[in-house]
């Protein structure tokens, strides 16, 4: 079973909302990481998508986007919804670092 990280989590929600093509580039200004880093979370997120009976379709120029049937879609944006999904932004995450270096 593949176990997605809160941000992987987070992108997967945001692209199960999306009726259109999302870019790597515009997820990646999005989740605050490079296009690199989002790339590999596409690869995690794609794996847990088919692993769920859902896909991801990547078209050249236009984007990605979840591929899923309305009961599939449904089931996973369920799963998604279970537990902690907080995704801290850069800003939030260098403030929790400073408060904790001045203890």
């Amino acid at each position: 079973m593949i176990e997605l990280t809160g941000r992987q989590r987070a992108c997967l929600r945001t692209l199960c909302v999306r009726k259109g093509f999302s870019t790597v580039e515009s997820l990646a200004r999005m989740f605050d990481v490079s296009s690199r880093t989002m790339r590999t979370d596409l690869k995690a997120i794609e794996s847990f998508a088919l692993e769920n009976g859902c896909s991801i379709e990547r078209v050249p120029g236009k984007g990605v986007r979840l591929s899923a049937s309305k009961t599939s879609g449904l089931r996973l944006r369920g799963m998604l919804d279970e537990g902690e999904n907080r995704v801290y932004g850069r800003q939030e995450r260098d403030a929790v670092a400073e408060l904790l270096l001045a203890l």
